[in-house]
């Protein structure tokens, strides 16, 4: 605008806009832009114009058509409109050149140099000057109102979407609080229907083995029933809360250096029978001896991947058929291959493999057992280890599903595999102050062959426990007279005890995954309520 002022020679140049924000008629105006000669030229800034600018001119036909209208003399050219007029001589101007704008073929305003102290003859060139530089202002107006259009449309926009994130954090906190309440709903009904659930497994797994000379077959039958059924309702349980536990991000991991060939055997060996008895061959593939390694996981959680691996293997394989349980070891990670020549899965089918409830023989009237459970656990394990999981398929020819878990700690150790007593005998000091679960455990010891001696205080149990010289003591972790860990720590500073076997029984939630057990001297722990099968592995695993 300087500029153009400067090429004019003018004493002022102005942009006069027609209207207000709030009034869009062109009865009334007000100087939006000014560019002065010098300080000495006064602004017209502050002055408002209500005059009606159009009618009171002569020329309004001209500005319809965009021409640049010259003024040489105001007090000539508006003698007969004084309001004008008035205006003029207020802002000091004595001759000028006018050149409209327009905006949408709608006059918005004007372009006026003002020669404010004589009269001045306007040239043909100056005139055509100030025209095109309206028109490039024109231009220039609808941008920034177009810029000004979009600005107004982010920010209407911006506001939407912090609105609709507030409404989703809003729904996400509900749905995220629900999932709380849920988790801890199945957490505590689950636990209160292990409790008798474990009792019913004992009670008849005890049974079982006294009552073999004493009931007939079809007797034994009922018990075994009984049993099965125990068994199965306990293992749906316990997958929906391990389930629901990933969920909501509370299961956490117990890592240590395991020995991934002395898991692969002992998960084999778990399945023997069950193979044998559906008929089915069963394989372990592994690397040569010499290489034995280690690597950091949850060896519990591990243990629960083959597990269900080789449970679905076994379960949709025909008899006759195969299941191999591979271990490959690479520089970062541990493969674990559980391959089968079963029924297969068709291309279709297997993204559905990893969802919750869905078995793929639906269509048959679900002729396969199972809470549809397993392979979602195998995969939130897979992933809460940082690994991962996936499947290769062909129906008819059979399955193989890969687990890869990373490790980053490598080194050699020695793998010792624990010999298998068919009846071990020893005795065991058992320390625990409630009598249901004291009696289960004896109950469970004595059918297996072991002598049990039951203590109810565990800050006399020193002296005592050094007399019986027990081989494993397992003791609550929660005594009402003394700490689970305290009483460990005083059994590993007295040298009589220091080198004995202790079993930790702890209630989940309550000392059981937040307490490092190994670290305080314990060499194994369970949870509360008691699993005779796994009571008996872990005695197993430490003679």
């Amino acid at each position: 605008m300087d500029q153009g002022r400067e090429f004019l020679n003018a004493d002022r140049l102005i942009i006069y806009q027609l209207g207000h924000s709030n009034d869009s008629s062109p009865e009334s105006g007000f100087v939006a832009y000014e560019a002065k000669a010098s300080d000495e030229i006064s602004s017209v800034l502050n002055l408002i114009d209500t005059c009606d600018v159009l009618q009171s001119s002569r020329h309004s036909v001209l500005y319809g058509q965009g021409s640049a209208l010259a003024v040489e003399d105001v007090n000539v050219s508006y003698a007969a409109t004084p309001c004008l007029l008035h205006f003029l001589q207020t802002a000091q101007v004595r001759s000028k050149l006018i050149s409209p704008i327009f905006q949408n073929q709608a006059l918005w305003g004007f372009l006026v140099a003002h020669e404010c102290h004589h009269t001045r003859q306007w040239r043909e060139s100056e005139r055509h000057f100030l025209q095109q530089i309206a028109e490039h202002l024109a231009i220039a107006i609808s941008q920034a109102q177009l810029y000004s259009e979009l600005q107004q449309q982010k920010q209407t926009l911006e506001q939407r979407v912090i609105e609709r994130t507030q409404e989703l954090q809003a729904v996400t906190q509900t749905a995220q609080s629900a999932n709380r309440a849920k988790s801890e709903f199945l957490a505590s009904v689950t636990h209160e229907l292990r409790t008798p659930l474990t009792c019913i497994i004992g009670m008849s797994t005890t049974l079982q083995r006294w009552s073999k000379d004493t009931l007939n077959e079809r007797q034994q039958g009922f018990l075994q029933t009984i049993h099965d059924s125990g068994e199965q309702l306990l293992s749906l349980i316990n997958d929906i809360l391990d389930v629901s536990q990933a969920e909501s991000h509370q299961m956490t991991l117990e890592l240590a250096k395991v020995s991934p060939t002395l898991l692969a055997r002992q998960t084999v060996k778990a399945f023997e029978a069950q193979a044998t008895l559906r008929e089915i061959e069963l394989k372990l593939d592994l690397p040569p001896r010499e290489k034995v390694e280690s690597f950091t996981a949850d060896p519990r959680r591990v243990q629960q991947i083959l597990f269900n691996l080789m449970d679905n293997a076994i379960k949709f394989t025909s008899e006759g058929g195969k299941v191999t349980l591979g271990l490959l070891r690479e520089e970062n990670q541990v493969t674990f291959q559980v391959k089968d020549t079963g029924i297969g899965i068709g291309a279709a089918e297997l993204p559905l493999l990893f969802q919750k409830f869905r078995q793929l023989d639906a269509g048959y009237q679900r002729q396969y057992k199972g809470t549809g459970l397993g392979l979602v656990l195998v995969k939130q394990l897979v992933e809460l280890h940082g690994g991962w999981v996936g499947v290769e398929s062909t129906p008819g020819v059979g399955s193989i599903f890969t687990v890869q878990l990373p490790t980053s700690h490598l080194g050699e150790i020695n793998v010792r595999i624990p010999p298998l007593v068919d009846q071990p005998r020893g005795r065991i000091v058992l320390i625990e102050q409630d009598e249901d679960n004291a009696t289960l455990v004896c109950d469970i010891l004595t059918a297996a062959g072991y002598q049990v001696v039951w203590l109810l205080e565990g800050s006399t149990a020193i002296d005592q426990i050094e007399a019986l010289r027990p081989f494993i003591v397992i003791t609550n972790a929660q005594l009402p007279d003394i700490n689970g860990a305290d009483l460990i720590q005083r059994l590993r500073r007295n040298l009589a005890t220091s080198k004995l076997k202790v079993i930790v029984m702890a209630n989940e939630g309550q000392g059981g995954t937040q307490t490092n057990w190994g670290a305080i001297g314990a060499n194994d722990w369970l949870f509360q309520p008691v699993r005779p099968d796994l009571l008996l592995q872990k005695i197993l695993l430490l003679v």
